[in-house]
């Protein structure tokens, strides 16, 4: 069976008739079946396909939302990468951290190039419209020329997020970012 619409919210729905010629209670089988959290949807707020993140401790950061991208784990600017006992040493944007390796995959890069490549694979804490997700597996990749983070549609879907692609910062602002 369909699950039922709530088309309008009204104190005093009109269901008379319609329960009348069910002999059901209209109102308390919606309440029922609303109650359970598995029978919720909520509508995904519009994001625009650049937006302003922060990851700690480099603070905000541009992203990429790519509905297109189905890679494993979302990706960050990583340089000066290197791994030693199952920890991975990187930069960005001057700092260097140290994190646990958390794998290790081999990703096609398409396009002109075609080829394979390896990326580590760390957690890190992303923050985005005041939302702290943590542990987030993030891959680190060589992004110059590109936005700085990419994400995947798998966290944009934790995210519940939207993307119009014809839009820019929709819910943040690139300008508390400028320097």
């Amino acid at each position: 069976t369909k699950p039922p619409y709530i088309l309008e919210v009204n104190h005093s729905p009109g269901t008379t008739g319609i329960e009348k010629a069910t002999g059901k209670n209209i109102v308390k089988t919606v309440i029922e079946y609303f109650s359970e959290p598995k029978h919720r949807y909520s509508v995904p707020i519009q994001v625009g396909y650049l937006e302003v993140i922060n990851i700690k401790p480099f603070g905000e950061i541009i992203a990429k939302f790519d509905t297109g991208n189905s890679a494993i784990s979302p990706t960050i600017h990583a340089e000066k990468v290197s791994v030693k006992d199952k920890i991975v040493t990187w930069t960005y944007e001057g700092k260097s951290l140290k994190n646990k390796l958390i794998k290790i995959s081999d990703v096609h890069v398409g396009g002109l190039n075609d080829y394979t490549e390896k990326r580590y694979t760390i957690l890190l804490d992303i923050e985005f419209a005041g939302t702290l997700y943590k542990d987030v597996d993030v891959m680190l990749d060589d992004r110059r020329d590109r936005e700085p983070v990419l994400l995947n549609r798998k966290l944009m879907r934790q995210m519940n997020v939207m993307v119009n692609p014809q839009r820019k910062y929709v819910v943040t602002t690139k300008f508390s970012i400028d320097k």
